[in-house]
Order: C-alpha cells, then sequence, then structure tokens
C-alpha cells in the first residue's frame, strides 16, 4: 500500500469521526512451505503492522495460511485480548463493542458478560421489509432511489458530492505520487482541479 494513500485516508478518516477497529490483511500469511516465501510474507506482514499503526488500528488480523488439511506439524494462532466472534472463517470486522461477520451475517456482541452471538437471515429480512411493511426498496438500485425520492420519501443521495469526493481521494493519490511525500486532505483541496476556486 502506498503510504500517502494511506496517510490521505488516515486524515479524511479522522475528519469524519470514524475509529479504526481491525485491520484485515490478506496475502501476508503466516504458514507458506518454502522459506523464501516465508521471508516475502513476513516483510508484508511487518509493512502492514507499520500501516495498522499508523492508522491507529487496535487490532490486526493476518490469514494463518496453510493447506485446508492442516499437517501434524503445523497450527493456527490467532492473538487477540478479547474478540468478539464465533469463528475466523469468512470476511469479518471486529472492534471493541461487537463483531460482525458479513457471510453468513453475524453479530457479535457482550451483554452484561453474556456472550451473545446473533445470526440473521437477511434475505428473508429484505423480502418481509419489501412485501410486508412495504419499504427496503429505496436503495434497490437508481431508478427506485430516484422514484422514492419524488415521492418525498427519503432524501436524494448527493452524488455530486460523492464524485467530487472520489475526485478529490483519486488527485490525493496522483499529487502525493507526483511530490513523493504524504499530502494531507487541505493540500489536496488546495492543488485541486476538481474544485471550482470560485
Amino acid at each position: 500500500m502506498d503510504t500517502s494513500l494511506c496517510s490521505y485516508s488516515f486524515h479524511h478518516r479522522l475528519e469524519a469521526g470514524l475509529p479504526m477497529g481491525c485491520l484485515a490483511v490478506d496475502g501476508a500469511h503466516l504458514y507458506e512451505p518454502s522459506v523464501e516465501a516465508r521471508a516475502l510474507h513476513r516483510t508484508r506482514l511487518l509493512r502492514w503492522c507499520a500501516i495498522a499503526a499508523r492508522l491507529g488500528a487496535r487490532q490486526i488480523r493476518i490469514d494463518t495460511g496453510g493447506p485446508a488439511e492442516m499437517p501434524a506439524d503445523v497450527f493456527a494462532l490467532i492473538e487477540a485480548w478479547a474478540i468478539q466472534l464465533d469463528n475466523f472463517e469468512g470476511s469479518s470486522l471486529v472492534g471493541d463493542r461487537g463483531g460482525v461477520r458479513l457471510k453468513p451475517f453475524g453479530y457479535f456482541h457482550t451483554l452484561a458478560d453474556l456472550d451473545l452471538n446473533s445470526t440473521v437471515d437477511l434475505e428473508n429480512w429484505i423480502y418481509r421489509a419489501h412485501n410486508v411493511h412495504g419499504v427496503g426498496d429505496e436503495y434497490d438500485g437508481a431508478e427506485q432511489h430516484f422514484v422514492a425520492a419524488l415521492q418525498g420519501r427519503v432524501p436524494l443521495l448527493p452524488s455530486a458530492d460523492l464524485a467530487l469526493n472520489t475526485m478529490l481521494i483519486c488527485e490525493g493519490s496522483y499529487l502525493a505520487s507526483r511530490l513523493g511525500r504524504e499530502v494531507s486532505a487541505a493540500e489536496v483541496r488546495e492543488q485541486s482541479v476538481s474544485i471550482d476556486p470560485a
């Protein structure tokens, strides 16, 4: 990862007030049969640890790697002070207040020292929202959203602002690369060709 892009993302995250809980890393898994591959992955691992520290991540998750059936001489070790998740299968996001796994969807948290593992059938929920309650179609697609906005059910998405912010992120990457250093969000705005100076 380009550290200037990392810095740019960090500044935008701070401006938005978003905390960084856990950084999940792929492509730097710990187990590899060859010494050369393990050394390469260790280099990647150390780079991602530095990025996680720079972003203020409280936790980092690194795949152990290895074959589906682990041989007797290999074991997986996942270290965390406390993690709220039932297992490490699939994509997940964890923090100090709970954990979410995407497929199958689950929410994991602790309430009064009681571990709660909640699985949710999102397909049935979406079906009920659409067919029983008559809501939920507002964000099914661009046309559905536009019709719902015309009906006054939802505010129209600020697509111009979203496009401009996407452009600013791209400009920040190019600016940092051109200058050969990290750039702040303010510098990107000052030197932007996307923002009308008037």
